[in-house]
């Protein structure tokens, strides 16, 4: 388990601490990339994460609606494995009735280090997760040079990340759409700032 589900085991469900050993996964370092990302005049977003429940990704794809009425040139890239196949079914039915057909591809799953090739035309990662129980994926994409844009709910990477400048987490859409203009407003600067996460979380 992570150093946060461990706070959930003995927290909620009263193992005792000493039962419990964590054998911490770290976060990977990639090459730098060197590749330009495109014009923020259609602005790129991703998502890294299993297509299943705890990810609400249903709650990603409605998100992205109410972006792209602000962004009608906006993009989304969904990265990761169907885990739930009939909840897989309501996302895809989920996105042709929002009219996101032409806006929203799935890449399956994609092999670890071919993430910086896959994620290198995104700007902001983004994440509705319900509960981040490690957040590999934020501090990844950070360390590539995508700020992002999260929800706060059950997320174990608000306590390393809640003060810096290159995440904003969120507790509801209309916040998150506040974020989403924030940041793309001031995107170089944050982008560069966020790779720094390269080398402090390795």
């Amino acid at each position: 388990p992570s150093y946060f589900e461990k706070l959930q085991l003995t927290r909620y469900y009263g193992l005792p601490d000493e039962r419990i050993r964590v054998v911490p996964r770290g976060v990977s370092k990639f090459p730098p990339t060197l590749s330009k990302r495109p014009s923020l005049d259609t602005p790129r977003f991703c998502s890294v994460g299993s297509i299943k429940r705890q990810k609400n990704t249903l709650g990603l794809i409605r998100l992205f609606h109410k972006i792209r009425i602000r962004y009608p040139k906006a993009k989304l890239l969904v990265i990761g494995p169907v885990q739930d196949a009939s909840y897989a079914a309501d996302v895809l039915g989920e996105v042709e009735a929002l009219g996101l057909g032409s806006a929203v591809k799935f890449t399956g799953p994609v092999v670890h280090a071919q993430l910086a090739s896959v994620v290198a035309e995104s700007h902001i990662h983004l994440s509705t997760s319900r509960c981040e129980t490690f957040g590999r994926a934020i501090f990844e994409t950070l360390a590539l040079g995508l700020p992002n844009i999260v929800a706060a709910e059950a997320n174990a990477a608000f306590d390393f990340l809640h003060s810096v400048p290159y995440v904003r987490f969120f507790n509801d859409v209309d916040t998150a759409l506040t974020d989403v203009d924030a940041t793309l407003l001031d995107w170089t600067r944050l982008s560069e700032l966020s790779r720094e996460v390269a080398d402090l979380y390795h």
